[in-house]
């Protein structure tokens, strides 16, 4: 049995985005329109990497909230 998930068309609008340290960002966005999410919102997904690293060397983490502090790893 397989299931398929309809995605949302919209996406979030950053509105705030700086360093808190060397390893620590904080990012803030305002949601997508309630009429581009089509069926169950399940989070957001956020990708980054160093700038000297691949374009292939992506970490991902996943979040429901619009308001995050993030550590990352070198």
């Amino acid at each position: 049995m397989f299931f398929f998930f309809p995605v949302p068309d919209g996406k979030p609008t950053v509105t705030m985005a700086y360093n808190t340290s060397s390893t620590s960002i904080h990012i803030s966005w305002r949601a997508p329109h309630k009429s581009t999410i089509h069926g169950e919102f399940l989070g957001y997904r956020i990708s980054y990497r160093p700038r000297e690293k691949s374009e292939d060397d992506v970490k991902e983490i996943y979040i429901r909230d619009s308001n995050v502090d993030v550590s990352v790893q070198p």
